[in-house]
This record gives C-alpha cells, structure tokens and sequence, in this order.
C-alpha cells in the first residue's frame, strides 16, 4: 500500500489579527517580473510562490510577519510585512562559474548514480499548501572523475493532474552538509503528465561537472492555480468535504540508515533525520546519471 507523507513542524507564533497581502516581484534591474519564486513566511509553515507574471497572494498572515523570498538566480531576500500591497524587488546574483577543463561529449560513457526501480517507491511526499522544497544531498566520490559531467537527472512523481508543475534546483552543498546556494541562473521548471512516471531532465547544455563538495537535488512544489488538486471525501457522518493539495506527489525510497534529505519551510533548510517522524527513514526517489 503506497503511503503520503509530509513533515510537520511546529513554530510557535503570536496570535494577532490577521490580514492578507499580495505583490508582485521583479528584478531590481530589468524590471522585469520574476514567476515561481517561493515566498516563505519565516518560522512558519505558511507560504506560497509567485505565479508566472510574478503576483502572489498571501492570506492568515499578520503586520510584522517576514517573509523569505528564494528565487533561482537572486540573492535571498527578507521583507517585513507593513501594508496589503506591495511591490518587492530582488537583486541577481553574481555567480562565480568554474573553467571548465574537460571537453563535454554526449556520445561518451554514462554512469548512474543510485539507480531504482518503480516499484521500490513505496510513499510519496505529499504538499497541501505551502511551497515546500525537498532536497536530497549526494556526496562525491573519487570515480565520478572519470564521468564529471551531470547529463541527466530522473525523477518519479505521481499526479492526479496532467501538466502538473515543479522547479528542480541544483544547489551546492555547505561544510556543513547544508543546501546552500544555486547552481544554475535560471528555474528548472519541469512538467509531468497524469499518473505515476519516471522523468528525464537534461540539463546536458548547463555542462555542469558534480561538485566536490557534494550536490543537492531540490524538488520544489509551486502552489498556482494549474497544480491544485481537488478532492471529495466523506466525513464523519455523511456528508462530502472538499480537500485540495497541489500535484505532483515526489516518491521516496524506504532507508535502513540515516536519511541524507532535507526539507526547506519557513524560510530556512532542515535535516529530515534531525525532523524525526516518519521523513527520516525515506530519501528522495532521484537517479544521476554521469557523463565525460
């Protein structure tokens, strides 16, 4: 029996009124809009991302709450919630992009990191509302050298949709073992079709080598209209209630050891072995494959 997963955390807030507040983001340059970015509300598991014209709406929240704005290719930024209606602009980020010292060859030797079957999938991560990420850190080894180059990564999902929506993010990966910072300038955004599959991302044209100090494979749910899920169930008694969650669900592997995943909420990383609960046995259902 496949089974849903999600990580509860439990922040301590003051209750106050609650307003709700909308904005658009652009690039403190260009002026441009920027779409799917994830707008943390900080310490908390409330949420939402940035549509593709760069709005979002953000409800139950209170003056003085501050937001994290994450966005591929900009520096992190706070804002201190002071009014119903804001425009937010976010600084690019200047990235210090390695020589590269091997010549890329899509015809060379692969080699696939931590390979699965479907069936070995036996839960899923599950979002409900806010824009979670799910990251699961792999470490380098001395072989990889002989196939430097990321070509692909696979991913399984399971949707109720067709078209369903998510931003893979490739980030480097802190001393500390942490997701730190973006790897690639630009969002990932991937499209999956109903029902339970296997994906292939190429990400050959980035040419980019698998990091010394490990990588981070980030998958980050988008909660736009597109991606909501609505579901009828029956209560306690005989009546019908209507439950949403946004698609995709991220399958996961059941682990006999430490778990090395990592969940992004409220503004900030967590260890799902440190999170306890049922997330710190499972990572991410997720194959690299390497090339020359």
């Amino acid at each position: 029996m496949k089974r849903a997963l999600y990580v509860l955390i439990i922040f301590s807030v003051s209750i106050s009124s609650y307003c709700q507040v909308s904005g658009i983001i652009h690039d403190v340059h260009s002026m441009k809009t920027i779409p799917y970015a994830n707008i943390a509300v900080y310490n908390s598991s409330d949420g939402t991302s940035s549509n593709q014209d760069g709005g979002f709406y953000l409800a139950n929240v209170s003056y003085g709450d501050t937001i994290v704005i994450s966005a591929v290719g900009y520096e992190k930024t706070f804002h201190r919630l002071k009014k119903d209606s804001f425009i937010l602009y976010l600084t690019p980020k200047h990235y210090q992009i390695p020589e590269l010292e091997v010549a890329y060859n899509s015809t060379s030797s692969v080699r696939l990191i931590e390979p699965f079957k479907k069936k070995s999938a036996t839960a899923y991560y599950v979002c409900y509302s806010s824009p979670w990420m799910n990251g699961r850190v792999f470490n380098y080894k001395s072989e990889y050298s002989q196939t430097p180059f990321i070509k692909e990564i696979h991913v399984l999902t399971k949707s109720r949709i067709d078209g369903a929506k998510f931003n893979l993010r490739l980030m480097s990966v802190s001393n500390s073992g942490t997701p730190d910072e973006d790897l690639l300038t630009e969002n990932l955004i991937v499209k999956v079709p109903k029902g339970t599959n296997k994906s292939s991302i190429d990400i050959s044209r980035y040419k980019l080598q698998f990091p010394r100090s490990g990588i981070c494979i980030a998958l980050e749910w988008l909660t736009i209209d597109e991606n909501i899920y609505y579901s009828r169930r029956k209560s306690s008694g005989s009546a019908m209630t209507k439950k949403s969650r946004i698609e995709p669900k991220f399958a996961v592997l059941e682990l006999n050891e430490k778990s090395n995943s990592w969940t992004y909420l409220g503004g900030k990383w967590h260890n799902n072995s440190e999170l306890g609960g049922p997330t710190s046995k499972f990572d991410l259902a997720l194959e690299i494959v390497l090339t020359k």
